[in-house]
């Protein structure tokens, strides 16, 4: 996947935004989606798992490699503007 990273900044909340231009939307990680809709990591996970199971659409989720602080490689799941879009309905955030 290729990506542009752009920052998003709103009350102190600071988020590199991966924007993916092939397919015209952004990625964002749980921990990212939660810090934007100020929802915990687990209602975002557990909202994640509810969508996933009433509408079957895999390409509203990505995996990618990023590097730690510790300098190892971790594997992260990206989930794009549908899938927060949905997550922000169903929590009812601004």
């Amino acid at each position: 996947m290729n990506y542009k990273i752009l920052t998003y900044n709103k009350n102190n909340l600071n988020i590199n935004v991966r924007f993916d231009e092939e397919n015209n939307t952004i990625w964002l990680t749980q921990s990212e989606i939660a810090s934007i809709l100020s929802l915990t990591v687990n209602a975002v996970s557990k909202n994640i798992k509810k969508i996933e199971k009433e509408a079957s659409v895999i390409a509203w989720e990505a995996n990618t490699e990023t590097i730690g602080a510790d300098g190892k490689t971790y594997k992260t799941k990206l989930y794009n503007l549908d899938m927060i879009e949905e997550i922000s309905k169903r929590s009812k955030s601004n």
